[in-house]
């Protein structure tokens, strides 16, 4: 998910390191998974609750985000996706498990989400994954459709 207007070297930047904005945003914010229990407690209790991706407030939104469209594409993620990244992400901080996330594109039809997680003391990878077909080339910027 670059970010919704990159001109062309910044997007060849993206896909060629799998990270936009908001991944390095993200990698940030689970630098320390174990602390964000005490950093932001009321959030970590909304998380633990199903659903909690969607129950986020937006003082974390706001800590995230470059623009509101990068929440759009999350919100439009399928929900058993999302449920999936919710539980991984719980899972991070209760156990202080490194966490990464990257972006690509694909060529599936909707966003989507990959997770790979290879055992009890390795690192998380949480991958976004964009559709190809919502790419355009817009004059020398590549712009994404939501």
């Amino acid at each position: 998910m670059p970010t919704f207007s990159t001109t062309g070297e910044e997007f060849l930047t993206q896909m060629t390191e799998g990270q936009t904005p908001f991944t390095k945003r993200m990698n940030d914010l689970f630098a320390n998974p174990g602390a964000l229990k005490t950093q932001f407690p009321s959030e970590y209790r909304i998380l633990q609750t199903p659903g909690g991706l969607d129950k986020i407030s937006a003082e974390i939104r706001d800590l995230l985000k470059q623009s509101d469209e990068e929440f759009v594409n999350i919100d439009g993620w399928p929900a058993e996706q999302k449920e999936q990244v919710r539980r991984k992400l719980v899972q991070a901080i209760d156990e202080d498990r490194a966490i990464r996330f990257s972006w690509e594109l694909y060529r599936g039809e909707y966003e989507a989400v990959e997770i790979v997680d290879p055992g009890p003391v390795d690192r998380i990878t949480i991958t976004l994954r964009s559709p190809w077909k919502k790419v355009k080339l817009e004059g020398s910027t590549f712009v994404q459709r939501v």
